[in-house]
């Protein structure tokens, strides 16, 4: 009589493995790390962006001077509600705003106006970067489209006159715009300028 030879149990197929499935988990977790890091690392530094915002509103006649008959000129013009008010223009991020990524120019208005512009600056840290072209009329300043190297700050300060000026902004780019200081930049009660974003496009 002969006896039957038990069958050898089949080997579970490799990818039952408690093992492999415990790799392919690691492997998930490290990959979606990978882009969290990375998606935070993009948000935190935009390749352009942006941020146009305005301080520093001072009026430069109060109740007490007008009463002591103090009063304010500006060539020959006797000025009766005047201020001033320091505009910015500051790029941040991994690259230069090109001149052909604007659609127009970059306009800053004040809502009062502009009597002069008492002082610009311009400032990059790469050697021989073009000073961008401005000019004033009415209530505005405008910036042409001009190349913006990726940490170029622009700063304009102007005599305006009129009742307190509120600061508003069209910029026609293709950026990340904002408009507010950035984070790094630290703006004390008095010298914060509310403002009303008049149009935006990036």
């Amino acid at each position: 009589m002969s006896r039957m030879t038990p069958a050898l149990a089949q080997p579970e197929p490799w990818y039952w493995s408690g093992t492999f499935w415990t790799i392919v988990g690691i492997g998930v977790a490290i990959i979606l790390g990978i882009a969290a890091v990375v998606a935070t690392y993009r948000s935190a530094n935009p390749r352009r962006r942006l941020y146009v915002y305005a301080t520093e509103i001072t009026p430069l006649i109060h109740a007490a001077g007008t009463e002591l008959g103090l009063e304010v000129l500006a060539g020959g013009e006797k000025l009766q509600d005047p201020h001033l008010v320091t505009a910015h223009v500051v790029s941040r991020g991994r690259r230069d705003i090109r001149k052909d990524a604007f659609d127009g120019s970059i306009e800053l208005k004040f809502t009062a106006r502009i009597i002069s512009v008492l002082r610009t600056s311009s400032y990059t840290k790469v050697a021989g970067s073009p000073v961008p072209n401005w000019f004033y009329r009415g209530e505005t300043i405008e910036i042409p489209p001009a190349l913006l190297r990726h940490d170029h700050r622009l700063q304009y300060t102007v005599l305006v006159e009129g009742e307190p000026p509120e600061f508003s902004a069209v910029v026609p780019v293709e950026a990340d715009v904002r408009f507010e200081a950035p984070a790094d930049v630290t703006l004390s009660g008095r010298a914060q300028l509310g403002y009303v974003v008049v149009a935006a496009t990036g």
